[in-house]
């Protein structure tokens, strides 16, 4: 398989001060962390995510409500340690979930990226790409989301890759 630069952003981005944060922002509001990586990523190599925006978001909430909200959701109740079961195999078990869970999220990325190719390639400056790619997410999905302070934060990041 091809190497998936989109990934290879991700992780190295997510790691960088104030990325996390950010992002769990972002998904707290209901966004889709990766879908919202995928347009600043698209952006800095010169493609418009809006051309593609329709399918990205039908693929990406597809695969987020078959599979990664459900791995989430029991990964999530297992931080607690449930009464009445072994600790250690629920807390192994809780690795296990959150493995799967990025494995999936890999899978979504794997599946935005090969999405890039349909992308219009576009004269802007990343800024403006990516804020235009964000503010169309944002408004097709009817979430709040500031989106300049994300795209700036992970831009901020990004430069210091």
């Amino acid at each position: 398989m091809e190497a998936n630069r989109f990934w290879d952003f991700s992780l190295d981005v997510y790691a960088r001060p104030g990325v996390e944060e950010a992002c769990l922002s972002l998904q707290s509001r209901g966004g889709d962390v990766n879908l919202a990586l995928w347009i600043i990523w698209a952006a800095r190599e010169g493609l418009d995510s809006r051309s593609a925006l329709g399918e990205a978001i039908a693929i990406s909430r597809s695969w987020r409500e078959a599979v990664i909200h459900p791995l989430r959701r029991a990964r999530t109740a297992l931080k607690p340690q449930p009464a009445g079961f072994d600790a250690d195999a629920a807390s192994s078990l809780r690795k296990t979930l959150l493995e799967a869970e990025l494995n999936a999220e890999r899978i979504q990325q794997d599946a935005l990226y090969a999405l890039a190719q349909r992308c219009a390639c576009a004269p802007e400056p990343i800024a403006a790409l990516g804020q235009a790619g964000l503010s169309a997410y944002a408004a097709t999905e009817g979430i709040e989301i500031n989106t300049s302070l994300f795209l700036e934060t992970v831009s901020t990041a990004a430069q210091k890759l």
